[in-house]
């Protein structure tokens, strides 16, 4: 298994290869990631196998998982990989709240 990590502003991502090896077999990987900001990110996982999670017309990833977390100075998780696939994972800074016309069932906030 080889591992890719790297950061921008207000982004996190590591990739994750489990294919190369003779005896490629399916696993979980245990991710941890640590200096961060605490405070609620968007966690999203994506992953090349041979199930094609992807938009033909696009051709950008369908995300296997996606949800929102709030985050320590460190954080953990585990990512299925099956036999030769790659999963990429990222951890986002939340995004500024919508404005009122967004979407229209809760009311902008100042402040």
């Amino acid at each position: 298994m080889r591992v890719l990590a790297g950061r921008s502003e207000g982004r996190i991502g590591v990739m994750v290869v489990n294919c190369g090896a003779e005896q490629a077999a399916d696993c979980i990987a245990a991710l941890r990631l640590r200096g961060l900001r605490p405070g609620a990110k968007s966690l999203t996982v994506n992953r090349l196998d041979g199930d094609r999670r992807w938009c033909e017309d696009t051709l950008e990833l369908r995300p296997v998982e996606r949800r929102e977390v709030c985050v320590a100075e460190d954080f953990s998780c585990q990512v299925y990989l099956p036999a030769d696939s790659v999963a990429a994972v990222w951890l986002e800074d939340e995004r500024a709240e919508p404005s009122a016309g967004w979407n229209a069932k809760e009311p902008a906030r100042n402040g």
